[in-house]
């Protein structure tokens, strides 16, 4: 694990740092779209080819994620239902801040948009 602060640059350096090990890694998750950007920028200059030599998932789906070589597979959060069930628990508190918050405000689930930078470990 690399620790990079959401930014574009941060991803390609810690691909640079990942691949640097002596055991380079078979796949990689992005904690967020720009530094999963950059990590297949890092990938593409060390010439390691996505998913056949590295798979590559990030974290926040894009609408462009699909524009890229291969196309990113992501997680995607709920952003409007997490919005909408932060707003409800806000107004919950407000109107009754000792009542429980009903099970169907909890946080939504996020969701895997597979695409094609993901496949089966090398040999």
């Amino acid at each position: 694990m690399v620790e990079g602060d959401f930014r574009q640059d941060s991803g390609e350096r810690a691909m640079e740092q990942l691949l640097a090990n002596k055991s380079r890694p078979t796949a990689i998750f992005g904690a967020d779209g720009l530094m999963t950007i950059g990590a297949m920028k890092g990938l593409r200059a060390a010439r390691y080819r996505v998913p056949a030599d590295i798979s590559v998932i990030g974290f926040d789906d894009a609408p462009w994620f699909d524009l890229f070589d291969p196309p990113l597979t992501a997680v995607a959060q709920p952003i409007t239902a997490m919005a909408t069930a932060a707003v409800r628990a806000m107004v919950h508190l407000v109107d009754d801040a000792a009542a429980p918050l009903p099970a169907a405000d909890a946080t939504p689930a996020c969701r895997l948009v597979r695409r094609a930078s993901c496949g089966p470990a090398p040999a």
